[in-house]
């Protein structure tokens, strides 16, 4: 039995091993509706599952935020680019 991936799940859908092992598909929003929904009630009736999704929701948007971080302003880009080509590289 496959989630539409080629990896195979666990057999036990309800465990905490089988829960944890497909979080991050889950929030990636990578899983069949209903393996989705398999993960997502074990989580609503078991705290350490939820603990480790709260974690990793919390990653997750701390990686995203550093994402759309603004760029480096114009006069150290404008540094770095010197620097490089008085190294004989090119930006």
């Amino acid at each position: 039995m496959t989630d539409g991936h080629s990896r195979p799940l666990p057999a036990d859908s309800t465990s905490c091993d089988a829960t944890q092992a497909l979080l991050w598909e889950y929030l990636d929003g990578e899983l069949s509706p209903e393996r989705a929904a398999d993960v997502r009630g074990h989580v609503a009736t078991c705290r350490p599952c939820r603990v480790q999704q709260e974690g990793a929701r919390s990653f997750l948007r701390a990686v995203l935020g550093t994402w759309h971080s603004d760029a480096a302003p114009p006069a150290l880009r404008r540094r770095v680019t010197t620097m490089l080509h008085l190294h004989g590289l090119r930006a």
